[in-house]
């Protein structure tokens, strides 16, 4: 078991419906045309590179992105791999994909061709992507889409670059595909997704300022003080820049318990200083 095995296959009972990639302890990412349709309120079935299993359940869906969240049921009672430090693609970067359909099909490897282009999915709309050369010639690459792109660590520092979404079709003979795919980039995934947005942070914020209440009064009562992050307080600290703050610190607070990833701090971080440069939150509710 090496340290991409954070990939995931997913099944419904003995249907293989495609690979995934675990984001965080709670929730995985995969290309929506792998569900084929799936309800909401369908059990799916989860099994990770490291062997374990679990039971996963369509989360938070952009059709038009051609993404999806898997809300994993099970997230803990066992070490949870998460993915390398995520980065963008440079055109030359080295790739690879660690998944693999079946022990019969090869690995994935290639060249970016374009880190960060904007591409016309099947979706529907414009998505930042990678376009990807492939080094296999396979002709048809169904069964990989959803699985992660990696840089090659033997060619700079290892890292998350994006989803396998599509192929391109070869136009001299549409029967087949050609050697080039597209992937989502993960500053795109991070756009689509509420849950890595700054709206879900905001929330979670409130959430964790009820906590500090319940804490305080606890002290007040001589019970012991559960760890927590530090939520600014007091009138030099109010208003939005003292929600921004304590967003950031909430965001190290789960990276070191885990629940996300740290490579996705600075990325996150950079999207609330952009909110409070745009004064979203002037007159958001307190």
């Amino acid at each position: 078991m090496g340290d991409n095995a954070y990939w995931l296959e997913i099944l419904q009972g003995d249907v293989r419906l495609g690979a995934g990639l675990r984001l965080t302890r709670h929730y995985a990412l995969t290309a929506l045309h792998c569900l084929h349709g799936s309800d909401a309120d369908v059990e799916l079935d989860l099994s990770f590179a490291s062997g374990e299993k679990a039971t996963g359940k369509v989360g938070e869906r952009s059709p038009e992105a051609d993404l999806v969240l898997i809300e994993i049921l099970q997230p803990g009672g066992y070490a949870v791999i998460l993915p390398p430090s995520a980065d963008r693609a440079a055109r030359g970067d080295v790739w690879f994909s660690p998944y693999r359909p079946s022990s019969s099909d090869p690995q994935l490897t290639g060249i970016v061709s374009n880190g960060s282009m904007q591409y016309a999915c099947e979706g529907g709309r414009e998505i930042e992507a990678l376009q990807l050369d492939v080094d296999q010639p396979m002709g048809d690459y169904s069964g990989y889409s959803g699985s992660p792109v990696e840089r090659d660590a033997t060619w700079g520092e290892s890292a998350l670059l994006g989803v396998l979404i599509e192929q391109l079709p070869d136009r001299r003979d549409p029967g087949r595909a050609s050697s080039v795919l597209f992937a989502a980039t993960i500053a795109e995934v991070c756009r689509r997704f509420n849950y890595l947005g700054v709206g879900h942070l905001r929330a979670a914020l409130r959430d964790v300022h009820a906590v500090e209440l319940q804490s305080s009064a606890a002290v007040t009562s001589g019970r012991p003080e559960p760890t927590r992050a530090q939520v600014p307080q007091g009138p030099a600290e109010a208003g939005p820049v003292a929600a921004a703050n304590a967003i950031v610190a909430l965001l190290q607070d789960w990276a070191q318990s885990g629940v996300l990833p740290q490579a996705y701090v600075p990325a996150l971080a950079l999207r609330v200083a952009w909110r409070l440069v745009d004064s979203d939150w002037a007159n958001a509710d307190e």
